[in-house]
């Protein structure tokens, strides 16, 4: 099957706040010596993940989509801090958000591939058993 990606210029400036971390973690591997006796053995391994229950780096993806869009600062806070923006403008960054968290797999795929070239906007396409993205189309 073919997957499309379209990489707009409002998907480009949140793409850096997407939540990569690094921790270790202990695993028990059996091994056997050169005398031929089972030895259990604790080994460390270094982990990157995404953490998909907190996809962006800040409390709120919505707060944090408007900051990097530059629509936040525009927006009134109540009193207790909390931003409302109008729901046209609610729309668009929950769509975004739920863009990048839908297709976050074949997103970080293409980051990963076309890392020295740049990632412009537009759409790219991958066969996906293949995953090699390929520059289609201007989004314009």
């Amino acid at each position: 099957m073919v997957v499309e990606l379209k990489i707009t210029k409002d998907l480009l400036k949140v793409l850096p706040l997407i939540n990569i971390q690094h921790f270790e973690t202990e695993y028990h591997r059996n091994n056997v010596d050169s005398n031929g006796k089972e030895v259990n053995e604790i080994a460390i391994q270094q982990v990157l993940q995404i953490d998909t229950r907190n996809l962006l780096i800040g409390n709120d993806a919505i707060e944090d989509i408007a900051f990097a869009l530059d629509i936040a600062p525009r927006c009134q806070a109540d009193f207790n801090g909390v931003r409302s923006y109008d729901k046209a403008v609610y729309d668009k960054l929950e769509c975004l958000f739920d863009y990048i968290k839908d297709n976050l797999y074949y997103i970080e795929s293409l980051i990963h591939q076309k890392c020295c070239e740049g990632i412009k906007e537009g759409v790219y396409r991958a066969r996906d058993n293949e995953m090699i993205w390929e520059y289609v189309q201007d989004s314009n």
